[in-house]
């Protein structure tokens, strides 16, 4: 098989995995209910997108096919999320530059190499693509309908806390008087609550979409490295099927001394 229908394949399948990744963003903040066998799904998806950009960015050399791959699938963005475009474009440019470099600093690091060590050389661009993913991700929660709910939602302190709060008063207070005034005890808790929050309520969403960032940042410790050891094993499984070609080349190496 041709080098060039090779790549090819390689960026059709990033493209496929990429636009089956969106889709499932879109069920997690758009549709919701997911099982626990959905989330394993979207966890194997996610990893497969990760070995796919992985294997293209280290074996694709055309830049043409590459950055058309990638660009294609971030256009595909578009059918599943449009309610934001302004700001989603400005992320997925982000995200397109985060590609570009990811890739730069991968093949510079193949390219110094004598020996080839894949996860120096993945380690090197893979977080930067995957810290900007995680943006764009959060971005996304942010302007879900469910976190927009959040937004107008009022604030409602339950019967049973404020019930232990006025407990201790019961000693001091005629019983009969508390329980007659209950009701706007509850109404008078309930609005300066809300009153209070107020001014603040904007930064709940906001609160949430940095929190989801922080915890996906914090899951991309043990995903990258999953990622970076199964795109390992792909390469090895490549070259047994010969898809992947390994040879050894004399490298020219600038050194000093005096």
């Amino acid at each position: 098989m041709k080098k060039i229908y090779k790549e090819i394949i390689l960026g059709v399948a990033v493209v496929l995995l990429g636009l089956f990744a969106w889709y499932f963003l879109r069920y997690v903040f758009y549709v919701g209910g997911l099982t626990a066998g959905c989330w394993i799904l979207g966890g194997i998806l996610f990893i497969l997108f990760g070995i796919a950009l992985c294997l293209a960015m280290l074996l694709i050399k055309n830049k043409a096919i590459l950055f058309s791959s990638i660009g294609l699938t971030l256009v595909l963005f578009f059918i599943f999320f449009h309610n934001e475009p302004f700001y989603y474009l400005i992320v997925l440019i982000l995200l397109f530059l985060a590609f570009m470099a990811a890739t730069r600093k991968i093949k510079k690091e193949e390219e110094i190499q004598a020996n080839l060590d894949y996860w120096r050389i993945w380690k090197r661009g893979l977080p930067i693509f995957i810290t900007t993913l995680i943006l764009l991700i959060s971005v996304v929660y942010y302007f879900s309908p469910g976190l927009i709910s959040k937004r107008d939602a009022r604030i409602s302190v339950s019967d049973e806390i404020i019930d232990s709060v006025l407990k201790p008063l019961e000693d001091k207070i005629s019983v009969g008087i508390i329980n007659a005034s209950k009701n706007t005890v509850y109404n008078l808790i309930d609005k300066q609550l809300n009153n209070l929050v107020e001014p603040f309520r904007y930064l709940i969403p906001l609160g949430l979409a940095v929190g989801l960032f922080l915890s996906l940042k914090l899951v991309s410790l043990f995903y990258v490295p999953i990622v970076i050891m199964l795109s390992w094993l792909a390469i090895k499984i490549l070259i047994k099927l010969k898809f992947v070609k390994s040879k050894k080349i004399q490298k020219e190496v600038e050194s000093v001394s005096l």
